[in-house]
């Protein structure tokens, strides 16, 4: 595989994967806020790659595009920014496990990762995968 590129929009509000819950018999679950976003992103992701899942060094860059009006809860500290929840840690980990088993085998690949939150006039996911160290 010399070359590797695979890039696309994912037209969806960035989720942020919450933690797992326990009921009040002790079964853990996925939130169904996280269950619901994970399954999102793998239908469109499905549209973008269509080969088998890889199994390579693989670099990442992320850009979570927030809609500019009515989500925000605090006033903006930045322009450009989105300085508030969900976190950026948590943003990554519900998409980057989301893809798991459709375009990267298991996130382990992912061994190089670049990724920002920002306020835009179209809210979204912007992805780009290379071959790690290109």
């Amino acid at each position: 595989m010399e070359s590797l590129r695979i890039e696309g929009c994912f037209p969806l509000i960035p989720v942020g994967k919450q933690s797992v819950r326990s009921n009040k018999g002790g079964q853990f679950y996925i939130p169904s806020k996280t269950k619901k976003f994970m399954a999102q992103v793998a239908y469109f992701a499905r549209g973008i790659y269509k080969g088998d899942p890889l199994e390579i060094p693989l670099s990442v860059e992320l850009t979570f595009a927030f809609p500019n009006e009515g989500h925000r809860l605090k006033p903006k500290h930045s322009s450009e920014w989105q300085c508030q929840k969900p976190d950026l840690d948590n943003l990554e980990k519900s998409f980057v496990d989301a893809l798991s088993g459709i375009i990267w085998k298991d996130d382990c690949w992912v061994v190089e990762k670049k990724s920002c939150k920002v306020w835009s006039n179209v809210s979204g996911i912007w992805l780009l995968v290379k071959k790690a160290g290109s």
